[in-house]
């Protein structure tokens, strides 16, 4: 959320980016208030694919908001999740579509590709994550999943790198 001076519709002082499910996956949306309390969200979807807020700003005189999107990689293979961008100039159309803040290339090698997992983390299935990888990378959001990949690495000896995320703030 942030207070918008610049704004002449006092209606619109306070604005907000947001997730929210549009009945197929999480997308972003806008709303805007007076008091920074009681919000009309806008007629639309910002975007209708799914995005994960992570911030919003604006800087001379357009809207910025960030994210992660699942994706797939310039050689089209499961890309995980990279960064995106939107930039609007009045906080109702985002023309252009997302920008990629980053995206996976495809390695010269294929054997280096980077494979994203997408599914459920448990003790069940800790090892086999980790079993024929190469390098294991902690991005994950709890303390119990991180406890359980780095036990997985510490067993079959694999080097163990913490880039963690709590809720939508990461630290490397």
């Amino acid at each position: 959320m942030i207070r918008d001076d610049a704004d002449p519709d006092p209606l619109r002082r306070y604005k907000m980016a947001y997730n929210v499910h549009n009945g197929k996956t999480w997308v972003f949306r806008t709303a805007t208030s007076a008091d920074g309390s009681r919000w009309t969200p806008a007629p639309d979807f910002a975007i209708g694919h799914f995005l994960e807020t992570a911030s919003l700003f604006r800087f001379n005189d357009q809207f910025f908001v960030h994210g992660q999107v699942l994706s797939r990689s310039e050689g089209d293979h499961p890309g995980g999740r990279q960064g995106a961008g939107l930039v609007s100039p009045d906080f109702v159309s985002w023309p252009g579509g997302v920008g990629w803040a980053f995206r996976l290339p495809e390695p010269i090698d294929p054997a280096l590709r980077v494979h994203a997992c997408v599914e459920h983390l448990s003790a069940e299935n800790a090892e086999d994550f980790v079993r024929d990888c190469d390098v294991v990378v902690d991005g994950l959001d709890n303390y119990r999943t991180r406890y359980l990949l780095n036990d997985a690495a510490v067993k079959f000896g694999k080097p163990f790198i913490h880039a963690g995320a709590v809720g939508m703030r990461g630290t490397s």
